[in-house]
């Protein structure tokens, strides 16, 4: 019975994920950097509110919840990706600072510490304002 939760949890997270993805995806075409504050918070709160609702089972383990969530981002990721890698390397810091919030909340959720918030807030706002300035105008992607 296990290993069945698990993997249902594990499906159910990759659903939401693929789900969120699609919802906020639309905000690129207004302004990508938008979009990464959109996802980059969303997926936060996401990754905050799966752990909180699955894991009061304690058959449940945290890590099959957030590689559900990295899965379900990386599925439609990869295959937009495959075609033309080259020409989508600009919108690859959306995956970057995805997968670091799923990280940073699954952190803050373990610990529940004042330093893991702050900790994790100053790496958010560091990954969206000047890490992605700088990826978005420096590098050479078209």
């Amino acid at each position: 019975m296990n290993n069945n939760s698990n993997l249902k949890v594990f499906w159910v997270n990759v659903g939401l994920s693929i789900a969120l993805l699609l919802l906020t995806w639309w905000i690129t075409a207004i302004s990508i950097y938008g979009n990464i504050w959109t996802t980059s918070l969303t997926y936060f709160g996401l990754t905050w509110w799966s752990l909180a609702k699955f894991s009061k089972n304690p058959k449940i383990k945290p890590t099959v919840i957030i590689c559900g969530l990295i899965f379900g981002r990386l599925a439609i990721d990869i295959a937009a990706r495959i075609p033309h890698f080259m020409s989508t390397l600009a919108s690859l810091i959306l995956t970057i600072t995805c997968f670091s919030s799923i990280l940073l909340s699954a952190i803050c959720y373990k610990e529940k510490r004042t330093y893991a918030y702050i900790l994790s807030a100053i790496i958010v706002i560091l990954l969206n304002t000047i890490v992605a300035y700088v990826w978005l105008d420096t590098a050479p992607f078209t």
